[in-house]
């Protein structure tokens, strides 16, 4: 977060893409849904 807030500041790249966050989120929901329905899903 500090990275981010810096990059914000200096006008320069965030040292992890977006992207990744993105990609992150939806593994994490597609955890939480495996284990509401105790069934496989694909993200």
């Amino acid at each position: 977060m500090d990275d981010f807030a810096q990059a914000i500041l200096d006008k320069r790249p965030t040292a992890v893409p977006g992207e990744m966050g993105r990609q992150d989120v939806k593994i994490l929901q597609a955890i939480y849904k495996s284990m509401q329905t105790g069934q496989k899903v694909k993200f």
